[in-house]
């Protein structure tokens, strides 16, 4: 099965915070580069996934939710073909309560291990923890995320079909750390995950 080079998304070792600076007004308070560009895709489902309860399926939601040892979830993001001639960017952004203007849980040092997904095999209604898609690029360490950052996990061209839409796909679960928020792109500032697109000459 062919492989994008976005599913390296969860193919390196460790995520680091975005350099630079933010250059949106309407949110100055917004962690730095934690807004989104004006072409981006955002988490389209959510499904969870249970060590304890390995043969339980769980429905799709924008709520996700991380539990040591038990409760991890799996991102679907669908890439449209115009996404083809473009740089794919996955991005974690994770700014604090008050910056996102929502309730959210994190509780914990902040270590998540993240698995990688091929190509078009992404959550569904038959996903358990004993069920999960077929395994692609994962990273050989976790990385380390904390609230009030953004985090760039990969950067890259697409490489998408000129035709339909492509999902890419990875699960987060964690040793130490419990997780739960919704996926939101505002009001407040933007939280979840995303893949902005960019023109490769930028």
């Amino acid at each position: 099965m062919k492989f994008l080079p976005l599913l390296a998304l969860f193919g390196l070792t460790i995520a680091r915070a975005i350099p630079g600076d933010s250059n949106d007004d309407d949110c100055e308070e917004c962690p730095v580069n934690g807004t989104l560009p004006d072409s981006y895709v955002s988490a389209s489902a959510f499904y969870e996934i249970s060590e304890k309860k390995p043969n339980k399926h769980y429905p799709p939601s924008l709520r996700a939710k991380v539990t040591p040892n038990d409760l991890c979830f799996i991102t679907n993001l669908e890439l449209p073909p115009s996404a083809s001639d473009k740089v794919c960017t996955l991005v974690f952004l994770f700014p604090t309560q008050e910056q996102a203007d929502q309730s959210y849980t994190f509780s914990g040092p902040g270590h998540f291990t993240f698995t990688g997904y091929a190509t078009g095999v992404g959550a569904n209604e038959t996903t358990t923890y004993n069920n999960q898609p077929e395994s692609g690029p994962s990273p050989p360490a976790p990385p380390e995320m904390v609230p009030g950052n953004a985090y760039t996990i990969y950067s890259g061209p697409c490489s998408t079909p000129d035709e339909g839409t492509t999902t890419v796909s990875g699960s987060l679960c964690s040793a130490d750390t419990t997780l739960k928020f919704t996926q939101s792109e505002g009001p407040g500032c933007p939280l979840g995950f995303f893949v902005e697109l960019t023109d490769l000459d930028e």
